[in-house]
């Protein structure tokens, strides 16, 4: 459908996405007659050079709102004069558009300059409000690019000499483009209404890389961990060649490059140091916090925090035979769940604050060394939206190191107290991982801001028609 919607013939799954570099060949390859080569060709350039400057969804999806907007101002502007010129606008722009565009755009174009038109002959907005609707819509427009961290098409030909005829067809195409990303599998803003596996496995082999982890090892030998529960160190307890590699590890190139691939550009990649500690796995004991290993849970509370996540990335650095961990989100089935066991190198990376996860301990009577893990983390946020992305550093930290006390006072309970902290901490595990597996804890929130949006407006319309076609964007950016 991309391919149609751009006017190229379709391509087969060996050929690479439309990029710059086959313009040319994407140009000669039009499916059309001679009298429209010309307008399609520019058409076909234009897509190419828009799309390049428009890869993110959230780009798009905010291209989505601020087009119609402005369109919407200028279509009330123009109604001042009463509905015969609106009409006459619409249709002289839609008349534009087609000499470039192929019929399923114009088509999808035809629709939403319909809707703009009837809504500003119905509302009828003053001439201010018109105003102050297309600033808007073109200031946020801008904004929208500095949030994703990407370029304006026009910054691309400002300084050229056909400046002007390339901002007219730009100003005339715009709509038709932004309604073109939504067939984009990649960057269509309908990908923002569909969960994502957030998942992430590499492994570390380099020579480096595994002397760190054997130096990590050792020093675990050396501090003889007891077998009773389960052992852990912050980065900053541990000394000597142990701590130099923990620390290489903790900035490692190769696993920010793997959690930047998934986000994409405009995405940076910082490790918090304040959360990483080294693991010895324990038995399992019941009643106690090491409990919670073997149930499903999630690590931190801040799992609505549009745009960034902070992960949680265990990297192996022993042998393992008997332990796997399972993400019951991301399998085929909730007890299906998707299973890592990791050996020496294995690292997997996920949500802290979102991904349901739990392991599973298989006994091995050959087993002679202990199971040894790295909790490295990372934040992932837009690069303009540092303080944003520190937020959520902040935030989580804190979390942790209050959650990690709690955690080592109930980890052998004794008195009452420490057994009723202990249910304390299993019964919220609980709690959360059913809100996470039936409800969602973002779906909960959009829930709850529509109905005090109701409340404040003191009208159910907003709750009912919010809450009544959202299921259709996700379906479309899922089969999409």
């Amino acid at each position: 459908m991309s391919n149609e919607v751009l006017g190229t013939r379709p391509r087969s799954s060996s050929e690479v996405e439309t990029l710059p570099s086959k313009r040319s060949q994407q140009i000669r390859d039009l499916s059309l007659t001679q009298q429209e080569s010309d307008e399609r060709s520019a058409w076909v350039q234009l897509c190419c050079e828009f799309l390049k400057c428009h890869r993110r969804p959230i780009n798009n999806a905010l291209h989505l709102i601020t087009t119609p907007l402005a369109i919407f101002g200028l279509l009330s502007l123009i109604q001042i004069n009463g509905p015969t010129a609106t009409i006459a606008t619409a249709v002289a722009f839609l008349m534009g558009v087609a000499f470039f565009v192929p019929m399923g755009v114009l088509v999808a174009t035809t629709f939403v300059i319909t809707g703009l038109t009837a809504a500003a002959m119905f509302l009828s907005p003053s001439p201010l409000e018109a105003i102050a609707t297309i600033v808007v819509g073109y200031v946020v427009q801008e904004l929208s690019h500095w949030l994703a961290g990407e370029r304006t098409l026009q910054s691309t030909y400002s300084g050229a000499s056909d400046w002007l005829t390339r901002f007219s067809q730009h100003a005339l195409l715009l709509l038709p483009l932004i309604l073109v990303t939504c067939f984009r599998r990649r960057q269509s803003p309908l990908r923002l209404f569909v969960a994502r596996k957030a998942v992430l496995k590499t492994k570390l082999t380099s020579p480096s890389q595994t002397a760190d982890l054997q130096a990590i090892r050792d020093w675990v030998q050396a501090e003889h961990p007891t077998l009773a529960s389960s052992t852990h160190w912050w980065q900053d307890d541990m000394t000597g060649a142990a701590k130099e590699g923990f620390d290489r590890l903790s900035n490692d190139a190769s696993l920010r490059a793997m959690i930047r691939r998934f986000h994409g550009t405009g995405y940076v990649v910082e490790p918090v140091l304040g959360m990483n500690e080294l693991y010895v796995t324990g038995p399992l004991k019941v009643a106690s916090s090491d409990t919670v290993f073997y149930m499903p849970h999630v690590d931190g509370p801040w799992s609505v925090f549009p745009g960034a996540r902070l992960y949680r990335c265990m990297l192996a650095a022993s042998p393992n035979t008997e332990v796997t961990t399972h993400f019951p989100m991301v399998g085929k089935d909730y007890d299906a769940p998707e299973g890592h066991r990791l050996e020496t190198g294995d690292a997997v990376a996920f949500d802290f604050n979102r991904e349901l996860h739990f392991i599973t301990r298989v006994p091995d009577p050959t087993r002679t060394e202990l199971r040894v893990n790295l909790k490295l983390h990372f934040v992932a946020y837009p690069k303009s939206l540092n303080a944003y992305g520190g937020l959520l550093d902040n935030l989580t930290t804190r979390y942790d190191i209050g959650a990690r006390k709690l955690f080592l006072q109930t980890i052998a309970p004794i008195s009452f107290w420490q057994k009723a902290k202990a249910a304390w901490v299993l019964a919220w595990t609980k709690i959360f991982e059913l809100v996470s597996r039936y409800i969602g804890w973002s779906n909960l929130s959009y829930v709850l801001i529509l109905a005090a949006v109701s409340m404040a407006m003191r009208d159910s319309q907003w709750f009912i028609i919010g809450t009544s076609f959202v299921h259709y964007l996700i379906y479309a950016g899922t089969l999409s």
